[in-house]
């Protein structure tokens, strides 16, 4: 496969040292100097000036693009790496006999395992030291050289896939004879081909060594889940994640021999912690995570852009925003100064937060190639809002987003507010707001999960949020990107507490989900008096015996039932905006008590 068929093409016909592909920017039906972009710096992640190793002049051979992905080969080959998700990635360029592993752009980024006993503990390194110590050079020497870069290059493939997916990705430079793009194909290609053959060969067996794999599965229903996956051993920076494969649950990580501990974790289930300990072969680890009962009430991830640009509002009457509204796309990262120098500053980012596939956020401003001082909101403020989301019959309300942040750090007034409102618009309350730049855990701008409770709104029921970008008084840089945005919720029923008789004098009762401050209602009745009709259980009459902040009771406080008499108890919850049910009797009608408590 080739990813850049044109400009293989160019180098057979016109010119041996071209690198470009064949994109006709001036449109006039020939291919000069002046037209193509270097595929290999024209990648999403780490795309512009960061690395000093690409050009902005069109004329040039390292000419990087108009903006990241501009040219259809790397989007095609980013969609390709996201969708079959490589354990392993090899680029084949010329020339030279080199192995070049990724991060190249920023080394000091790369994955880390701390059961790596060598100084440099990045674990591409590891392999591809490996792999390039068993390819055979043109002329017939043993090895070749691995380093993370010959030069620092922004926007490159294998930066990308092992941004993307985790891959350990590198780039193998064939032939180190002084011939171009282009050595004699007569005179090279059989020692070529033969001596990339032990390498490969390695790799594929190398899949099968030390290394972590399994899949990721609903307890329940046996069905794959995404989930992020992580070791307490593997150090990754820059706000970068690893996942499953979100089609069949799979995961597998190289790791060198050691002990591990391995994370599972995803929304709506428990955390699972598997310690491991990894000899020379592959362990296989299955996970199974257990439902917490939680909903999801809304999901938008903002894949589908016909149905998330049609639920969802842009702007509002008191709007006042002349630069930056909010648009739904494929970020362009918005960025100035340089990694090699040291200044650099990230305002937006190049890529979207949604595992796998993903693409497509929404952003404030989002023209591509842009100064970090433009195309931001300027001059008020910029809503976007949500569809109605219906929250009836649930408690512990939440919203939950990834979020990307940014403003003047004396400008703490440019703020990102999140709304609520229960009635229809007609009033907004503000459950959340962002006034300080989101940053990731090495302090670096980057995604942060929120979490926003929603239960104070009011009673559940139909819901909308939106979130107000602004930029008030002087003009300052205020940036925002949302993806992976959900409402989840617990349903009343969960929130039924399960009664146990701790001895003859007590009786205590669990505690669901997202109810450790709840108030709990507790009434009494006779057991002989509870009668079903019509789908409801009538409880006779009940007594309230009181409102608990705790979950157990000293029965020895209450009147001993009358002779002949069996009592029972039933607690409900109470949030200040919603109450719990007496749930269910064993036939599926809904308890009904004649009296409860004021």
């Amino acid at each position: 496969p080739i990813v850049n068929p044109d400009g293989v093409e160019l180098v057979f016909q016109i010119d041996r040292w071209w690198r470009k592909n064949a994109s006709d920017y001036d449109d006039n039906g020939r291919i000069t100097w002046k037209d193509g972009v270097d595929i290999n710096r024209n990648y999403e992640f780490g795309w512009g000036n960061e690395c000093q190793g690409s050009s902005t002049v069109n004329s040039e051979a390292t000419y990087r693009g108009a903006f990241e992905v501009s040219e259809p080969e790397a989007r095609t080959m980013i969609d390709f790496g996201r969708r079959i998700r490589p354990v392993i990635y090899v680029e084949y360029h010329s020339w030279g006999e080199d192995v070049f592993y990724a991060l190249g752009c920023d080394p000091s980024i790369a994955p880390e395992m701390t059961t790596i006993t060598d100084a440099n503990k990045q674990i591409t390194r590891v392999i591809a030291e490996d792999y390039a110590s068993r390819l055979v050079q043109a002329d017939g020497e043993v090895g070749f050289i691995a380093s993370s870069y010959g030069n620092r290059v922004n926007g490159i493939g294998r930066d990308q896939h092992a941004h993307d997916t985790g891959a350990i990705s590198f780039v193998t430079e064939l032939n180190g004879v002084d011939e171009g793009f282009q050595p004699s194909y007569a005179a090279w290609r059989n020692a070529t081909v033969e001596g990339q053959r032990p390498g490969w060969i390695w790799l594929l067996d190398r899949l099968h060594g030390a290394a972590i794999s399994g899949t990721v599965t609903d307890a329940v229903s046996g069905a794959p889940i995404l989930a992020d996956i992580a070791f307490d051993e593997l150090i990754i920076r820059d706000g970068r994640r690893l996942t499953n494969d979100a089609d069949d649950g799979r995961f597998h990580q190289i790791v060198v021999p050691g002990n591990y501990t391995l994370r599972v974790s995803a929304p709506g289930y428990v955390d699972a912690v598997v310690p491991l300990t990894v000899g020379t072969t592959r362990v296989d680890t299955p996970v199974a995570l257990q439902p917490i009962g939680r909903a999801i009430l809304y999901n938008d991830d903002f894949e589908d852009a016909a149905l998330t640009t049609a639920a969802w509002t842009i702007g509002d009457a008191a709007d006042d925003a002349t630069a930056g509204l909010w648009e739904h796309g494929d970020p362009h990262a918005t960025l100035s100064g340089d990694l090699i120098i040291g200044d650099l500053q990230r305002r937006t980012p190049g890529t979207d937060y949604t595992a796998g596939v993903g693409r497509f956020a929404w952003v404030t401003g989002n023209a591509p190639a842009v100064g970090i001082d433009d195309d931001d909101v300027d001059g008020g403020v910029a809503t976007l809002t949500s569809p109605v989301i219906d929250t009836t019959g649930h408690y512990g309300v939440q919203l939950e987003a990834e979020l990307w942040f940014s403003n003047d750090a004396s400008a703490p007034e440019d703020r990102l507010a999140i709304e609520a409102t229960n009635d229809g618009g007609q009033s907004w309350v503000e459950v959340a707001a962002q006034e300080i730049g989101t940053v990731d855990a090495a302090g670096d701008p980057g995604w942060n999960r929120i979490a926003v409770p929603l239960d104070d709104l009011g009673a559940p029921g139909p819901i909308s949020l939106r979130f107000r970008v602004q930029d008030i008084g002087a003009d300052h840089t205020v940036e925002a990107v949302i993806d992976d945005l959900t409402v989840v919720g617990y349903g009343l029923e969960t929130g039924r507490p399960t009664l146990i008789w701790d001895s003859e004098t007590s009786l205590g009762w669990a505690t669901p989900p997202a109810l450790e401050t709840a108030t709990w209602e507790l009434i009494r009745g006779d057991l002989a008096a509870v009668t079903e009709a019509a789908g409801v259980v009538d409880l006779g009459a009940t007594e309230c015996v009181g409102l608990f902040s705790n979950t157990t009771l000293d029965l020895t406080a209450l009147p001993d039932p009358a002779a002949g008499e069996i009592d029972f108890f039933l607690a409900r919850f109470r949030l200040p905006t919603v109450e719990g049910t007496w749930g269910e009797g064993s036939s599926g009608a809904v308890r009904q008590p004649l009296a409860t408590c004021p």
